[in-house]
């Protein structure tokens, strides 16, 4: 997108690698820290770009996570993933991050793009790509909540899209 002239702001929870990132893409990428799971959060880098840039074209959610890697950010519980052992507060943590983020990005992403065409004329707002996974699609023995919120990423996509 950068070599087609698009300028873009790269977020991550993790700082360091969202400016490894943006370094990487070049002088048209910014980097910003963002918890997809914090609708504040989605509210400052949204308000960030419209500032920055003057309008929100294309928004990507991208953010995952397995439930069992604690390194990817410890403030995430992990444990069993299978439906025996899995808990409540691992489930959660798992669609706070796949399907809650997506939904906020979503919220936020389209409430930008809106001012993209003036009311009452057609035109192209924007485009919001939800990256879901295979696992949304087939299941997974050890991974209920990893498969479950992609599932629901789907078809929160087509619902979105509607």
């Amino acid at each position: 997108m950068a070599e087609q002239g698009a300028r873009m702001i790269v977020t991550d929870l993790n700082e360091a690698a969202a400016r490894a990132c943006a370094a990487a893409i070049g002088p048209t990428a910014v980097s910003m820290r963002l918890d997809v799971r914090q609708e504040a959060d989605w509210e400052r880098v949204v308000q960030a770009t419209l500032a920055e840039f003057g309008a929100l074209h294309v928004m990507v959610n991208n953010a995952g996570v397995t439930g069992f890697d604690a390194a990817v950010d410890p403030t995430i519980p992990v444990g069993p993933q299978d439906p025996e052992h899995a808990t409540l507060e691992t489930w959660r943590a798992v669609h706070a991050t796949n399907l809650d983020g997506v939904f906020l990005g979503c919220k936020h992403a389209i409430r930008a793009m809106r001012a993209n065409t003036p009311r009452g004329e057609l035109g192209l707002r924007g485009s919001v790509i939800n990256i879901s996974s295979r696992s949304g699609v087939v299941g997974i023995p050890r991974a209920v909540a990893y498969a479950s919120s992609k599932a629901a990423v789907r078809n929160h996509s087509k619902s979105v899209a509607l």
